[in-house]
């Protein structure tokens, strides 16, 4: 619930509403894939959801840093 809270104060900020639209859309679109799928896809597609999240991350975080 937090993290979702944290995707949509995203949205509140000019410089990473980008970042935040592409996060739901990563989690929606996982949460989907998901629950069609069996436990190992499912396993397969947290992979590629966790390498997304980590490099939106990252790259949120650089952008932050260089507006410091």
């Amino acid at each position: 619930m937090c993290y979702w809270g944290w995707m949509l104060l995203l949205l509140a900020i000019p410089f990473a509403r980008l970042h935040g639209l592409v996060f739901l859309a990563v989690s929606v679109f996982g949460f989907t894939l998901r629950r069609g799928g069996g436990l190992k896809w499912a396993l397969v597609i947290l992979t590629f959801e966790g390498a997304v999240r980590v490099g939106l991350l990252l790259s949120l975080g650089i952008m932050a840093w260089r507006r410091l």
